[in-house]
């Protein structure tokens, strides 16, 4: 295991190709590799980022495990963005995680995640950033 902090761990191309490879989505990917500098000054946390790095410390990515046999243990939120599906993430997600998926992806492309048009809009669910 890692001595370094969580926070502090860097991640690279060969975390986010390990990754790729064990079937995260690019949208998991993209939201991943924010650093707190780019992101808007209200969001204090990029959950997903910590949660990757938190692999990377406990050795998870190393190539110990080839990626088609990681599983990640990420909760409904980290599961939705795994999928790809960035309107069931931004329904799981808490207010900080709302605000990084609106800069990273805006509410179109999230709304266009919608199942249908029955289920509200991202506007309708107060996304805001």
């Amino acid at each position: 295991m890692n001595d370094t902090p969580i926070a502090e761990i860097e991640l690279t191309d060969d975390h986010f190709d390990f990754l790729f490879n064990a079937g995260a989505s690019p949208k998991l990917i993209e939201v991943v590799t924010k650093t707190l500098d780019e992101l808007p000054s209200t969001v204090n946390r990029n959950s997903a980022r910590s949660e990757v790095q938190k692999y990377v410390k406990w050795g998870n990515l190393d190539g110990s495990v080839p990626p088609e046999e990681f599983s990640h243990i990420g909760g409904h939120f980290f599961t939705a963005l795994w999928n790809g599906d960035l309107y069931e993430a931004f329904c799981r997600a808490d207010l900080n995680n709302r605000k990084i998926l609106l800069d990273v992806f805006g509410e179109r492309r999230i709304n266009t995640d919608r199942p249908d048009h029955r289920h509200p809009t991202v506007g309708q669910l107060g996304g805001v950033a």
